[in-house]
């Protein structure tokens, strides 16, 4: 069994920075324990950072590409992390087509964005893994688009919940 967490831009510009939002800082004690869940199983957890590219509202050197708060600290030397500059990461996905994993969970945020588009992204890498995403684990500023992102995740058979309840 190697289940894989995907922790999806987690860091600070989405969180405490220029474009964070309150919900997301909700959901570090959550991804907290999920990434300790997934390494007591002997998972994988990987994570993605966003750059933004030219496109980016703020200045490069004003980026907090960092991950936020806990979620730094349980980062390992080991981990992969995926640094990308649109919504969804093609080295991620790049990644998943090589390596086998037993079920992937995605978390974080922005959930009508780039969780969106990874978890897209898994799909078409990986069509027949078993592909999770908790509800309480990614967070979007505006609800509608969240709700609908995961509606859309379910139409294209991504479980809802996580895969180590």
């Amino acid at each position: 069994m190697n289940p894989c967490l995907i922790v999806i831009d987690y860091q600070q510009d989405f969180v405490a920075g220029p474009q964070g939002f309150p919900a997301a800082k909700m959901l570090e004690p959550i991804l907290v324990d999920k990434i300790r869940r997934y390494r007591a199983v002997g998972g994988t957890v990987l994570f993605t950072l966003d750059t933004g590219g030219s496109s980016w509202p703020v200045p490069p050197k004003a980026l907090g590409q960092t991950l936020y708060g806990n979620v730094e600290q349980e980062k390992r030397r080991e981990d992969l992390c995926f640094v990308k500059d649109t919504f969804g990461s093609a080295a991620l996905f790049d990644h998943l087509r090589q390596t086998s994993y037993s079920s992937m969970e995605l978390a974080g945020v922005v959930s009508h964005l780039c969780v969106l588009a990874n978890g897209v992204l898994a799909r078409t890498a990986c069509p027949e893994t078993e592909i999770w995403i908790d509800p309480a684990a990614i967070a979007s500023p505006r609800r509608e688009l969240e709700q609908a992102a995961l509606e859309m995740m379910q139409e294209m058979h991504i479980r809802m919940g996580g895969a180590l309840q």
